[in-house]
Formats: C-alpha cells, structure tokens, sequence
C-alpha cells in the first residue's frame, strides 16, 4: 500500500493496471486489511467483485487472515451470488418488483436451461418458425448446431441486457427470417423462466441491473457501501459493468489487465476496459511495474509475445530474478514431445521441485491430453487433471451405466436388449471367460423359441454348468427387475452392494472413478422431482450429445498431493507454478479457427450494444489476439521454467514461430532449443538422419549443422566408422541377369513393383538392406504371437496375453515411454481378437502355410497366415495386418494379394486339400475399430488378375526401373534417400 494509492483511494475511482505477478490480486487482500484496520471500514461496507468463486474463496481467506477477521466477516462476492443476494433481499421490502418469486432463488445449470430450451423450440408452430421446425426436424447434428447458437445468443442478448423487444425493434439492417425467428425463440425461453419463478445466470443480471435502474432502490443500495473494489475489470460483459455503475457513487477501485482478457467466450467485451481506463483521472491511474513471480526471461518473452498484439494498452514490467531457463522446441512427432515432457519433470523433481509446483497447460480435452497422459503414467509421474473428468470413460461406471439401460424397462421392450446383455457379461466386472461366452451365443442363435439372450440363459437346460458369474446374474435378475422403478440413486446404491453382481464384492476396484459418478448420480436425484431410471438415462443422454459434462463429473482434485496439474489455459488463471508446460502448439489447436455463427451475424451484439460495426477481417484480428491472450496467460503462470513445445506432425503455429524468434533474442545462458537425448537403442534413426544431413548438405539444401554434428558424434560413440559409414565391401547381384536362372515372384515383390519399380529395384532387385520400420517391425511381431499361439495349443487369454509379453521382451521398439504404449495398443488389439475374432475351432486352424504354383513358366510362391474350416465343404483364407487400415470397396476392388492365394487354391499342389471348396477371402485388421473385410467373391476374375500378374513380371524381366509418384508411399519409402526425385540424381 504506497501513499501514491492511499491518496487515490480518498479521491473518486482508481485504475490499477499492471502486467501478471505484478501482485494485483494480492494488493486487493492488503487494501482490505488497510480499510479494515487503519480506516475502521466495517467489511460489511466493503464490496468486492472477485470474477470467480474459486479467487473469491482465497481472497476470502486471505484477507480474513491479514485484517485478523473470521472469513464469515470479510464477504466476498462473486457477481451471481450478488444478484442473488440482491434479488432475496428485494423481495422482503420490495414485493412489487420481483412478481411470482416467493421463495429462494433457484437457478437453472446448464443442463436444466438446455432442457428448458429445448422444451421451448419443441413447441413452436411450423406456420410461424418454418426455419427452425425444419433445422430441428434435419440430422442430429444440425438441430444439435442449432440449438447450440440460439442457446448462445439467448445468453449473450442477456449479457448485453438486449430485451427480445429491443432485438426484434432494431434487426435491421441485420433482419433475416432465421435472426427473427431466434428472436422470438428468445422471447418464449424467457416467459417460460418466469412462469416457472427460475433463473438462469443471464435473467439473474437482466433483473439485478433492471431494479437498480429504478432510483429509489439504487439510492437505497449505493449508501450500503464505502468502496467498491472489481477484480479482473477486464473481463466484465455489459450487464456485469451496468451494475458496478448503478451500485457505486465514484468510490469503485477497478484492478486488471486487458492482456489477460480471455473470457470473450463468455461474454466480456474488452471496451468495457478501455472506457474505465479512459473515464479515470490520470492521478487516479496505478501503474505496477514489477514482476514478483516470473523470471527475467519468461517476463521478456511473454512481453515481446503480446505487444504482438494491436489493441491493448501499452505496458512493461520488470523482473530481477535470474533463475530457470527457457525452451522453445519442436519435435518429430507427438510421442516424442510428451517425451521431452516426461524427462524434464523427472529433471527438475531430482533439483527438488515439488510435482505440485509443475503444470503442463492444455487447451480443452482431446487426442492430445489422452496421450500425454498416457506418457506421464508410463513414467511412473503423478498428475491430476484439474476440472472435469471422463467418468463415463471408467470400465466400473460403464458395466452400472449398461445394468440402467438393461432394467430400464420390461426386457421386451429393450432394443438390442442382446447387445446389453453381451456388454454386462463381458465387462471387468463380471469376467466370464470370452470364448465361453462366444460358444453360448451361436448356441442361442442356433435355438429356437428365445427372442432375447436373458430368456435363453435362464432356460438353458444344461443352466447348472455355467459360470458362477452368470448364474449369479441370472439369479439376480428377479430382484433388479423390481426394483426397476425405484430412485435411479437408490437402484445404484443396491447394485454397489449386490453380492453376486455389484461392485463392492470385486476386489482391486479403484473407486475414483464410480465415486464421482455416484456423487453426480444424487445431485441429479436430489434437484430432479422425477428421478427414475429412466429419467435419468434421458437426462445422461442429453448430457452427453450437449458436451455438458460437468454437470455429471467433478473435478477429483487433490490439492494436498505432490502431483503435476493438468490443467486448461482458463483454469490456471490466478495460479502460478515454478515450471510450466504448453504443448502442442500447432495450427488449429493454438491459434484456433474462427467460425461465424450459422444463424445470425455475430456482430449484432456490437451493433445493438455498441452502435458500431466490425469487417470481417477485424473480427478475425480480434480472435487472433483473444487466442494470443490465452497463450500470453499461460506463459506467465511460470516462474522459473517455461517449456513451450509443439510437433511436426501438423503445420506449425505462428505462435510458435513468433515465439521461436523470441527465444532466439533472449541473452546467453538462456536456453533457445533443447534437444530431446538420443537413445541408444534408436541408433538406425540416428543413422538414417545423419545421412540425409549429408545428403542435403552436398546438394546445397538448408539442414542443421548442430544437429548433423550430434547425430556423427554420438555415431562415432557407438558404431566404429568403418562399420556403418564407410568401407562397404562390394557384392555381386545374384538376381540379374535373368538369363542365368528363373527368379521366383512373391507377393509382396509384385506389390511392391507395383507400388513403385524403383523401390522394387531397390528392396527386391538389388536387396539394399535398411532397418525395418516401426510399422514392419509390430506387424511381425503380432503374425509371430499369432503363430505361436496357434501352435502352442491352449487356447485361453492368459496364454496369448502370456505369448505377447514374451514377444515384446524380445523387441527392439524405442524408447521406454513409446514401447509401453505400443504394447498398451496391442494388448488391446490381442483383447479385441480373442474376445470377437476368434476362429469356433482353433484347434483345427492352419497357420503360415506355404504355397508355390507355375503361371505359364514363372514361379509365385507365398504364405498364407491362416486357413479355418468353417463348415464341411466351406473354408476361409485370412491375412492379419497388425494396423488399423479400413478396407473401403475400391480398396477391395483393386487389392492382389488375396486374389494371389486364391489362384494359388486353383493352381498349388500345397493348397490341393482346398480345390473345388467354397472359399472365403477376409483381410483381419487387428487395429481397426472395423477389423474385418471380406473380399467379395465376384471380384476374383483369374484371367484379369493373370494378365496383371504376368504385366508386372514383364516390367521386371526388362528392368523396368522407373520412380512412380505417389504422395504416402513416398513419404513412408525407406530408399526415399536413393531416389533422384528427392536429393538429385546422383542418389
């Protein structure tokens, strides 16, 4: 507290502006203990606006602490719990301005105002809302879409206290049929919150700022208090700002910082923030301008980051501290840079910073989080992911979720009661052996007089021999059924306890996850007068086709623990960590795409609010620099260590590019770029890019000499020279000329000529030998578990589950964090197979036969990975692929090498068993979530696939050689490096 700020409290209002960690939030907590103490303010006369419950509940506490107050004296407000207060109050004197509210104020979540949407668009008349019956009547998508925008504009229209009256009267020049119709949805949605005496958070600013219009009631509120203090002014939307005016008499103290803007979304217009700036005296302005929690040089780039930015106010801070580095880096792929990631928190854990001091910050939850937090468990590194939560992920909450749906009502009624049935049986839950259960549904599809699986298990004869878990479950079935319609949370909290099938009788259940879920489960079954089964199902429906998950998920945070935080750029607002993370920074993730609502002009609110419009190009600029704000916030969450990271899988951001160039100016001692350590065992890629290093160096083409010179220098460590760079001993080519002998054709060499003739050349011709690729190197890998497991003879999960671990001992698959989630997916895979792709008789199936057969006077040989007997005079041929290739129709159509096999049927003394049977032709994707694709009979023509066979094989007796394009196989090539399209014909 300067003398500077103590004389400006005493003169009108002030404007306290500075850069983050320049202590702004902490300066409210010393004001209060200064107005409390030294000024003997009664906190009850002290207003503060703080812009969340979780800052508020800090400051709270803070202060209470500070002025030597309990928290129950010092109120803190946010401005909802404000209105409500407002609104309570105005009802006990004031009865005539609030009609049809006599008890408490209940405010609608975002699910119940959803809902209550929804209900109001389901009753519109076709005659007078065609547009929106026939949005609604489309795709789920589409009245989803819909939905959506007239939820927000109903919102926003609050947020800038827009009566539908108002939207109606002044649409042009923006009037258009969908905008009018939207209005009077607008009009509807707002009837209909009165009449049922409810609000939702945008009618709870409409009736606070509309009563304090009224002069009595205003003069009335303003003499309740001596100051008003607003804490991050910056994000105010109109309503918000409309109700600071009409409560204060010139003694608000507005503290904030445009740069941190980062609420547009919901509703905060940054001019709000320049119109308080602008309307404050110049004495009464407070400029801070030191930097007390981020380093000197994440306080430079930050700065040079955001004066990137058009408009802002001007601004710098200054730090003294010295400590930690700066990294910005990119790397190869994803796996990669959650690497990275995991290495350096397990560095700086070892210089003794605490997990809990160390965040990596995300935006919103996708592919990208899943892996990285898939990463951080294989390195054995705590973490908690700040916010929501998919529970509905949780293997627990699915097997309660399907026991819902599957006593939701008389069984009868149920579609695909079967496929519930199957999902129960086969849950963690319950654990019934997979093949068992497999050998009991072609038993009921085979019996007649059963129309649903339940009914079939509970008559089977033989009933006594089933496993205890499906006895179990079938004896539970009687009691579950009746207590169908009871409370949706009192048929749950049964099912926990059941014996037979609830949870608690399993053992190693970890019980965050169904915790959450319950909790969220008596939530609904407390607000909700209907709460059955079924109404609860609907409501979860909703839910999630909505993205309002956290109605149903809370945050299982553990404040107390030594963990990493996982948390969104909005969440780590007011927070600071003495290392952060920010990963991912390529296009369309950070800075993300703009979109224009598809039903009105999004300027509307300017218009109508504002009285000024904005090109679309100034809207882009403004998005661009909302999204720059929220890199800038997460940035100067860090104190010491900032790691800003992305990967080359996608285009590179200009975020990252501007922050590139940044590092590049910080002073010596500051880390610019930070390579990721070679591993050892990867010393074919080291290989590989050191000679392409090389390559483009002769060529004149731009390449990195610091990262050629790592790449030789750690060759050298590991390799002698002789060895893999030079002093290749010359060998002669055994398979040219084609004179001296007949060469053998494969499959996948006439593929490969097909392909591509110069690859061929390369891999067939000359048999230019390079280290097998990733995707090779799985793929034998899982035709190796596949092979033994067949061969082996037991058939049980444990045994395949037991091949594959040993294969994956034996692999060479990269670094450790890479190798875990390769066998994490093939596990999966394997699951996958043995639970649906199982042949009925494994024991009669034959695996890697070989074949040969004469086409004119060539020989083709091959091997087929599996040949299963289906009935007497029926057989299928199967090739396994390790990926997760989907075989689309035109895939089929234009594919050899089951056409190859089954030529081979017609034409191979091997294969003689299987002449004149019915064959089936399948491709098994063991990746794909679609794995099976069988090659329809008609597309198998034996002279057309001759003609193609014998055209290859021509192209290769003439040493045909020539490099065909094609953008993936170039790009996956190994002989890429050779090929003059490349690097020059001399390669």
């Amino acid at each position: 507290m300067t003398g500077k700020l103590k004389e400006a409290i005493s003169k009108g209002n002030v404007c306290m502006i500075g850069p983050p960690g320049t202590g702004k939030s902490y300066l409210i907590i010393e004001m209060l203990a200064w107005l409390t103490e030294q000024k003997e303010i009664s906190p009850q006369r002290i207003l503060v606006f703080s812009f969340n419950r979780r800052w508020a509940k800090i400051i709270r506490e803070e202060a209470a602490a500070a002025a030597a107050k309990s928290t129950l004296e010092m109120p803190i407000n946010t401005f909802h719990s404000f209105c409500i207060d407002f609104l309570n109050e105005m009802k006990l004197y004031g009865p005539g301005d609030l009609k049809g509210i006599d008890e408490d104020i209940t405010i609608l979540n975002s699910t119940q105002q959803w809902n209550l949407l929804a209900e109001v668009m389901e009753e519109l008349g076709k005659k007078d809302y065609p547009l929106t019956n026939r949005y609604l009547a489309g795709s789920s998508f589409t009245a989803k879409s819909y939905t959506q925008e007239v939820y927000d504009f109903i919102l926003r229209a609050q947020e800038n206290l827009l009566e539908p009256s108002l939207v109606s009267d002044r649409l042009s020049p923006y009037s258009n049929n969908a905008l009018s119709e939207i209005a009077g949805v607008y009009s509807r949605y707002l009837k209909k919150l009165k009449e049922a005496g409810v609000y939702n958070y945008g009618l709870l600013l409409q009736d606070t700022a509309g009563l304090l219009e009224k002069e009595r009631i205003r003069k009335k509120i303003q003499k309740n208090y001596d100051y008003i203090i607003v804490d991050e002014f910056q994000e105010l939307n109109p309503a918000q700002l409309r109700i600071v005016e009409l409560v204060s008499s010139g003694n608000c103290i507005f503290i904030g910082n445009d740069d941190e803007s980062i609420y547009s979304f919901r509703g905060s217009v940054s001019e709000n923030f320049f119109d308080i700036y602008n309307q404050t005296k110049k004495e009464n302005i407070i400029r801070l301008k030191t930097n007390h929690r981020n380093s000197r040089n994440i306080n430079r780039i930050s700065q040079n980051f955001i004066s990137k930015n058009k408009f802002r106010l001007k601004k710098r801070s200054s730090s003294s501290s010295s400590r930690g580095k700066v990294a910005v880096k990119d790397f190869y792929n994803m796996l990669e840079e959650a690497g990275f990631i995991c290495s350096k928190i397990r560095e700086l854990n070892a210089k003794a910073i605490r997990y809990s001091d160390m965040a990596i910050i995300i935006k919103g939850l996708g592919y990208e989080t899943h892996m990285l937090e898939n990463a951080l468990q294989q390195n054995a590194i705590p973490f908690q992911r700040t916010g929501s939560r998919t529970v509905l992920d949780n293997n627990e909450v699915r097997y309660m979720l399907n026991i819902l749906r599957l006593f939701r009502s008389p069984f009868e009624e149920i579609e695909d009661i079967d496929k519930l049935v199957e999902a129960v049986m086969l849950s963690s839950v319950l654990d019934i052996d997979p093949l068992y259960f497999k050998k009991l549904i072609k038993e009921y599809r085979e019996a007649s007089g059963y129309n649903n699986l339940i009914k079939f298990l509970s008559n089977k004869a033989d009933k006594k021999e089933h496993p205890k878990a499906i006895r179990q479950f079938i004896h539970s079935i009687k009691k579950f059924s009746r207590l169908r319609q009871e409370d949706v949370f009192d048929f749950l909290s049964h099912l926990i306890k059941d014996k037979r099938i609830g949870l608690a009788a399993k053992k190693d259940i970890d019980w965050s996850g169904p915790s959450d879920f319950l909790s969220s489960v008596k939530n609904f079954s407390e607000a909700n007068e209907s709460s059955s089964i079924d109404a609860y199902l609907s409501f979860l429906d909703r839910v999630v086709e909505n993205n309002f998950l956290e109605e149903i998920e809370k945050s299982s945070s553990d404040t107390g623990a030594d963990k990493v935080s996982i948390l969104s750029f909005h969440q780590c607002k007011g927070l600071e960590f003495e290392a952060v993370f920010i990963p991912f920074i390529n296009m369309e993730y950070l800075p993300s795409a703009f979109n224009f609502p598809q039903s009105y002009d999004i300027q509307l609110f300017n218009y109508l609010g504002k009285g000024k419009n904005l090109n679309q190009e100034e809207l882009k600029e403004r998005h661009l620099e909302d999204e720059r704000r929220l890199l800038y916030v997460g940035m100067t969450r860090a104190k010491g260590y900032l790691f800003i990271t992305c990967n080359r899988v996608r285009q590179f951001s200009p975020f990252f590019l501007d922050l590139k160039k940044e590092a590049g100016k910080l002073p010596a001692g500051v880390t610019k770029k930070i390579y990721a350590p070679l591993d050892s065992s990867n010393c074919w890629q080291v290989r590989k890019r050191a000679l392409v290093a090389a390559a483009r160096k002769i060529e004149g083409l731009k390449f990195s000499r610091y990262k050629s010179k790592k790449f030789i220098t750690f060759l050298n460590q590991h390799y002698s020279p002789g060895i893999w760079w030079n002093n290749i001993v010359p060998t002669t080519n055994k398979n040219c000329p084609f004179d001296v002998y007949s060469l053998p054709f494969s499959y996948s060499g006439l593929d490969a000529y097909r392909q591509c003739p110069l690859k061929y050349k390369y891999g067939h011709y000359i048999r230019a030998k390079t280290p097998p690729s990733l995707s090779l190197v799985l793929g034998n890998l899982y035709h190796q578990v596949l092979q033994d497991f067949f061969r082996e003879g037991e058939f049980s999960w444990e045994k395949l589950r037991k091949i594959l671990e040993r294969w994956f001992q034996k692999q060479d698959l990269g670094p450790k964090a890479q190798k875990t989630e390769l066998n994490k997916k093939a596990l999966q895979d394997f699951k996958n197979f043995y639970n649906k792709l199982m042949p009925e008789d494994p024991s009669s199936a034959v695996n890697e036969k070989r074949f040969s057969f004469k086409l004119d006077s060539h020989t083709i040989k091959g091997r087929i990975d599996q040949i299963n007997r289906l009935a007497k005079d029926e057989f299928e041929i199967i090739d396994y692929k390790s990926g997760s290739k989907k075989y689309y129709d035109r895939d089929l159509l234009d594919e050899i090498q089951l056409k190859t096999y089954r030529m081979a049927v017609d034409h191979s003394p091997d294969l003689s068993s299987l002449k004149d049977k019915k064959i089936r032709l399948k491709y098994i994707s063991l990746g794909s979530s679609k794995p099976v694709a069988e090659l329809p009979s008609g597309y198998y023509k034996e002279e057309e696939l001759k003609t193609l066979i014998m055209g290859l094989i021509e192209g290769i007796q003439k040493e045909d050689f020539f490099a065909k394009e094609g953008y993936y196989s170039c790009l996956n090539c190994d002989f890429k490096i050779l090929c003059e399209r490349f690097y020059g014909q001399r390669y």
